[in-house]
């Protein structure tokens, strides 16, 4: 099984690598709009006990929104990239405060409960945004910036897993994910500092090494955020893995919560401190 998932842990990481520098842009929003499919599909699963039906809704209605908010962009001027980042990071600052009360203090046997209409609303919540705002940064050309985030949370991820599973005893969320543990958190934290001051030497740009280390801090938590939010769900649901797609990993969903929980905040932070992003 450790074999199967560094293998493709692996894979992805050289895929990814060769898509984000060398496919053209059209390309490469096309491949994101067929992941986001694919992840309102998975979502789906987690509504209800039907296969298709909620499936089959949940990429309908995803695919109808993002129809809605371009329409309005082109006809109405509006600032959707701005528009999409801020309700993200909104969304997922609000949804901390929730998570942290699960967190905290529920107890016992977590109830399996299928609760269409809340879990809907979360998923378009979580891949409409997220998205949405890859997209942005693929349509503004910045693929630095987006190459950059995606080592962030990769390099959170692996670390939080390599020291929660060599030092971890602690448990972080036993109730929705028990193999995670703020030892292993820590170790997210600590490889995202390193992760930034190599992007901080590689960009040598006016921004300063403080500044990328600021976004890595700010990246590394909601990371886990989003990896702790789509567990939640299928916690829910009585579902271990969203998909089958990848070996070792589950499903399409599996891999890049943590990217959609931590762009619509990468792209506020760096707004704020001076990129022209939105």
């Amino acid at each position: 099984m450790e074999r199967t998932r560094f293998v493709t842990a692996l894979f992805l990481g050289l895929f990814a690598l060769a898509v984000l520098f060398w496919l053209p842009a059209p390309m490469l929003v096309t491949l994101m709009l067929v992941m986001a499919g694919m992840s309102a599909w998975e979502w789906g699963g987690l509504l209800g006990t039907d296969y298709r039906a909620p499936r089959l809704g949940m990429l309908v209605l995803s695919a109808g929104i993002g129809g809605l908010l371009m329409i309005g962009r082109m006809q109405a001027g509006i600032p959707l990239c701005a528009f999409l980042a801020i309700t993200g990071g909104v969304w997922w600052c609000a949804f901390s405060v929730y998570l942290y009360y699960h967190l905290h203090q529920i107890s016992g046997e977590f109830r399996h409960r299928r609760d269409s209409l809340w879990s809907a609303g979360a998923g378009l919540l979580v891949l409409i945004p997220g998205f949405g705002a890859l997209i942005c940064l693929t349509v503004e050309g910045q693929r630095f910036l987006l190459s950059a985030l995606i080592f962030l949370v990769a390099t959170t991820d692996s670390c939080a897993y390599l020291c929660g599973k060599r030092w971890g005893r602690h448990q972080m969320a036993p109730v929705i994910s028990p193999g995670k543990t703020w030892e292993g958190a820590i170790g997210g934290l600590a490889g995202a500092v390193v992760t930034a001051l190599i992007i901080a030497l590689i960009a040598a740009d006016d921004k300063g090494l403080f500044l990328w280390l600021g976004i890595g801090l700010m990246v590394a938590p909601f990371s886990m955020i989003g990896d702790l939010t789509v567990s939640y769900f299928k916690r829910r649901s009585g579902i271990k893995d969203t998909g089958r797609l990848l070996p070792g990993h589950g499903g399409m969903l599996d891999r890049i919560d943590g990217i959609l929980g931590a762009v619509s905040v990468y792209m506020i932070a760096l707004s704020m401190l001076g990129w022209n992003i939105l």
